[in-house]
């Protein structure tokens, strides 16, 4: 008895579940559609530990691979890197009104540099993987600059 009454309860309000599941697809639908497209092209970098001996070409300042790509991720960040990568790839070229310190934050939010060190495993050393990514509206863009920042690094 009491699932028939559950079940007469159900088909009562069940329009109303229909008219907010369709005005709920609307609403995204039309969010969706007025968003401008992102696209986002990533590169993966594995970084490998020196090759040659300490014995063969000693250096007089070791740096870890972790360390040396935090200073090369700085160097590539920095203000004259990326307005030159800018001006590079025409990124700015519909904001002309754009000053600098504009465009070297946004392209800042824009690139993503990660580093991940993989796990050691019986005494082996650990590899790095760097990640790079680039965020535009342009797909092409998006994949021409992602890979200008692999060849810097």
């Amino acid at each position: 008895m009491e699932l028939q009454y559950y079940w007469r309860i159900f088909r009562r309000h069940l329009p109303y579940l229909f008219i907010l599941t369709a005005i709920g697809a609307i609403v995204g639908v039309a969010i969706a559609l007025s968003l401008p497209p992102v696209y986002r092209s990533q590169a993966t970098l594995i970084v490998e530990s020196e090759q040659i001996p300490g014995e063969l070409a000693a250096t007089t300042v070791r740096t870890g691979e972790i360390e040396a790509l935090q200073i090369i991720r700085q160097r590539i960040l920095s203000r004259e890197i990326l307005l030159e990568l800018a001006n590079q790839q025409d990124l700015y070229a519909d904001d002309q009104k754009l000053i600098a310190d504009e465009k070297v934050k946004d392209l800042r939010n824009r690139i993503t540099i990660d580093t991940v060190r993989t796990q050691v495993r019986r005494g082996e050393r650990s590899a790095t993987i760097v990640t790079v990514s680039f965020e535009d509206a342009n797909s092409r863009v998006s994949a021409q600059t992602a890979n200008e920042v692999v060849t810097l690094i």
